[in-house]
C-alpha cells in the first residue's frame, strides 16, 4: 500500500504552514510557548476572524458556497498542518454545505445559500438527527 500523497496535495502543505506562521502569534512554535489569560481571551476572539480572511473556515466547501474548493486530500494536508502546529482549528470547518442550511437542504434549495456567520466563525451550530426522517438545526 502506498501511503505517500500526490504532488498537488503536497504542495499545499507549505502554503499552509506559511500562513500559519505568519498569523499565529509570535513565539507559537518556540518550545515552552505560553499566553496569559488576557492573551488566552484575546488570541481566542481574534483567531475566527483571521481564520476567515484566509479562507480556512470550511475551506473544504465548493467556492461558490464560500469556501477553497479544497479536495479530499488536501483537507487532510490542512488538518495534518494545523494539528502539527498546535493550531486551533473550530469543529464545523469540515462539513458540508448541505448540512448547515437552517433549515437543512433538505427542506430547502441550494440556492438559498449558507449562513455567512458560519463562515465568518461568528455562529457556532450543530445539527441533531433525532430520528431519521427529521433534522433539527440549532445556533448557539
Amino acid at each position: 500500500m502506498d501511503l505517500t500523497y500526490p504532488a498537488e496535495a503536497e504542495s499545499f502543505r507549505p502554503k499552509i504552514r506559511a500562513w500559519l506562521e505568519e498569523n499565529l502569534p509570535d513565539g507559537w512554535f518556540e518550545p515552552g510557548f505560553h499566553q496569559s489569560e488576557t492573551e488566552r481571551k484575546e488570541f481566542n476572539r481574534t483567531w475566527p476572524e483571521k481564520l476567515f480572511a484566509g479562507g480556512w473556515i470550511c475551506a473544504g466547501w465548493p467556492v461558490e458556497y464560500g469556501g477553497k474548493g479544497l479536495s479530499l486530500l488536501e483537507q487532510v494536508v490542512l488538518n495534518e498542518e494545523f494539528a502539527s502546529a498546535g493550531a486551533p482549528m473550530r469543529a464545523d470547518f469540515f462539513v458540508t454545505p448541505w448540512w448547515v442550511h437552517d433549515p437543512p437542504v433538505g427542506h430547502r434549495g441550494a440556492e438559498e445559500g449558507v449562513h455567512p456567520g458560519i463562515l465568518q466563525g461568528k455562529i457556532a451550530w450543530c445539527q441533531a438527527f433525532p430520528n431519521p426522517t427529521r433534522a433539527v438545526t440549532s445556533r448557539v
